[in-house]
This record gives structure tokens, sequence and C-alpha cells, in this order.
């Protein structure tokens, strides 16, 4: 179990491991493909918490703060800020407008620059293109605060717990996006190396199984995926492995495991005649 856990790193430079597809089929091989992907997608994970939602973080605390506290009542929304508000991050340029005297009827037909417009009763998420407008209601929170007879104070507190909630969900959810989207282009890689390992094959003394070829083909990706890790945390960018580059390296490895595989290949020919 240890050496399958310590597997990856060992594809680096062990004659051993790649010698283990001889013993292995292609059962083994997409486990250890689904090992891989669960492994760099906690990678990911972990980069991701590390580098990039620390700015999301930051950016949540200033835009709670320079928002102003509400209240939803069964009439519509109210704020005792002075109205319009606008909302004008440094970078990013105008974020959003409130103006609780405007439904969104009269939003709607407003020649604002303003992606967010927030009126009395409802809100308007302006996309690129005017197709993607979406309209967001409060009628049925209106409903159901007019029927519970409490309004609905939306203060800096109630911002952050709700922040909070969100964020919380934000590794998880990275797992489970990238897990399955890592799996299936690593196994599309292996795909296409093992049909490289393939044709190599043929040319072999010494044939080999495809199902031990693919076991071998998933070895010999590890170490561009690994690479590709390095990269992204170095640099914090997308891995500049093309490819073609990326390909190259595969079979580079591929070739190396070919080769320390023949004599255990050679053993198992001779013990079958």
């Amino acid at each position: 179990m240890i050496k399958f856990l310590i597997s990856p790193l060992f594809t680096l430079f062990s004659k051993h491991t790649y010698q283990h597809a001889l013993k292995s089929g292609i059962g083994y091989g997409l486990c250890y493909l689904l090992y891989l992907a669960v492994l760099m997608s906690a990678f990911s994970a972990v980069l991701i918490r590390l580098s990039f939602l620390p700015t999301v973080n930051r950016f949540t605390h200033w835009l709670i703060q320079e928002t102003p506290e509400m209240t939803l009542t069964a009439s519509g929304l109210k704020t005792d800020t002075a109205q319009p508000y606008t909302l004008d991050h440094p970078v990013m340029g105008h974020l959003y407008t409130i103006d609780t005297a405007k439904t969104i009827g009269e939003w709607s037909v407003e020649t604002t620059d303003a992606p967010v417009l927030i009126g009395r009763d409802g809100m308007i998420v302006r996309g690129v293109e005017p197709a993607k407008t979406n309209v967001y209601e409060f009628s049925a929170a209106m409903q159901q605060i007019e029927k519970a007879g409490q309004p609905l104070r939306i203060t800096k507190r109630f911002l952050e717990v709700l922040a909070a909630r969100v964020m919380s969900f934000a590794i998880p959810l990275i797992l489970a996006v990238a897990a399955p989207i890592f799996l299936i282009w690593k196994l599309f890689s292996v795909l296409l190396v093992s049909l490289v390992a393939f044709v190599i094959n043929r040319f072999q003394k010494e044939k080999i199984k495809y199902r031990h070829l693919f076991v071998l083909s998933c070895y010999a990706v590890t170490p561009a995926t690994l690479l590709q890790g390095v990269l992204v945390s170095i640099s914090q960018t997308q891995a500049n492995v093309f490819l073609l580059l990326s390909l190259a390296f595969n079979v580079c490895y591929l070739i190396f495991g070919l080769l320390a595989t023949q004599p255990s290949a050679s053993k198992q020919t001779n013990v079958s005649k």
C-alpha cells in the first residue's frame, strides 16, 4: 500500500516501478490514474488556498465594508444610505448601483455601465452582451417576510457569515470539479502514450501485452504531470509545458520504462516456454 502511495515519485527514476507494470493490469492502471487525479487535485486545491483565496478574502472583506446595510421588508428593499449609491473598485471599476426608489422595471430601461443594478423589488445582473442580462426578483422573499412579520436585516455581520459559508465550500468544490477533469485529461494522455507504446512494442524482440503497456503508460505520464505541478506552483500561472513538449517528455519516460521492463519481459517469456 505504501509503495502504491509513493509510486508517483518513484516513476521519476525507479526501474522497479516500471517493472511492476508487468505484474499489473488495466484495472490497476485505472486505480493509479484515479489516485493521481485525486493527488493533483488536492495539490491544486492547496495551491489555490494559499495563493488565490487570500485575494478573494481581501476583496470580499472590502466589498462588505463598502456595502451599505439594508433591510428587506414586505414592501421591498430599504436602506438609510444616500441614493443612488454607487460602488467603484480601484481596479475592477464600477461594480453596482443601489437605488431603492426604482423598481427593476425602471432599472431595465436605464443606460448605465453598472453590471449590477439593485432596486426596491429586485436586482439586475448584466453580462457583457445584452442577451446575458439576468433579473432576480425579491417577490418570493418579500411574501415570506410578510407572512413571518419579520423583516430581513442585511447587516455587515450577516454578509460576513454568508461569505464565510460560501468560502467553506470552495476547497471541496475545487476537489469535486478538478478530480474528474484531471482524470479524463490524464486518461486521454495515457491512451495516446499507450498507442505509441503499442507501436514501439511491435519492433521489440520480447513482446509485452497491452494491459501491461497501459500501466506502463500510466507511469510514463506521471513525471510530466509532476513537472507541470511544479511549474504551476512556481509561476502561479498555467504551466508552460505545451502539448508536444509534454508528449515528448512522456515518450522519453515510456522508452525508459520499456527498456527497464525488457529483462523482466524476457524472464516471463522463458517461463511461459
